[in-house]
Parts: C-alpha cells; sequence; structure tokens
C-alpha cells in the first residue's frame, strides 16, 4: 500500500498506519480527530489561542505516544480525548501555580525588608 493512495477505513487501519509512521494517515488522522481535539480542549480553557497551542501540542504527544496505543483495551477515540484532557489539566494546574504566586507577592510586600514586587 502506497503511503499516498492510504485510505484507512476503520481506527485500526488508521492506528496501524500511524505506528508506521505513514506521512498520509497522519494527514488523515488530523482532518478527522483535530476538530474534536480542539473542541473538548477549548470547551476547558475558553481561550481560541490557547486552545490551538494545546491542540498542537496533543497531537504530537499522540504522535510520539502512538505505538503504546492498544486497540483492544480503549477505543481510540477514548485515548485521544484523555490525552488532551490530561494536557489541559496541566495546563490549568501550571496556570493556577501561576496565579497563586502573584496573588502571594501581592499580600506580602515585604520579608525581611526585600520587596516582593
Amino acid at each position: 500500500m502506497s503511503q499516498l493512495t492510504i485510505n484507512p477505513t476503520t481506527e485500526t487501519d488508521l492506528t496501524q498506519a500511524i505506528q508506521n509512521r505513514s506521512a498520509a494517515a497522519s494527514a488523515i488522522f488530523y482532518d478527522r480527530y483535530a476538530p474534536l481535539l480542539y473542541k473538548i480542549i477549548l470547551i476547558t480553557v475558553k481561550d481560541k489561542g490557547l486552545a490551538e497551542n494545546l491542540l498542537e501540542v496533543t497531537v504530537l504527544i499522540i504522535w510520539d505516544n502512538i505505538k503504546d496505543f492498544q486497540a483492544e483495551n480503549l477505543r481510540f477515540t477514548l485515548w485521544l480525548a484523555g490525552i488532551a484532557k490530561r494536557l489541559v489539566r496541566q495546563e490549568i494546574r501550571k496556570s493556577s501555580s501561576e496565579i497563586e504566586v502573584k496573588e502571594i507577592h501581592g499580600f506580602i510586600p515585604a520579608i525581611n525588608g526585600i520587596a516582593l514586587q
């Protein structure tokens, strides 16, 4: 099967082609699943720019970890959604930490005479 004429009809065909690093399969994957992943991310972060950035990272994580996907254990869409959701949670935790640090700096004007702001 040529990579230029690949037409995986099932998730299993598609995941196998991606695991074999087919560029055509990765393009098909993106066309099929990027809109869903983008919606999952955007619903939570509510920022289009951030959602687009997180989508790019999600796709790279999927590409790097596709070899670990086992179709007999989980549906592909659930696996994809899980990766996107974990990435969003990490981003929220990271953002929350930055906000907490800024708030602490606002409440404590100085420690040992050293201004924090």
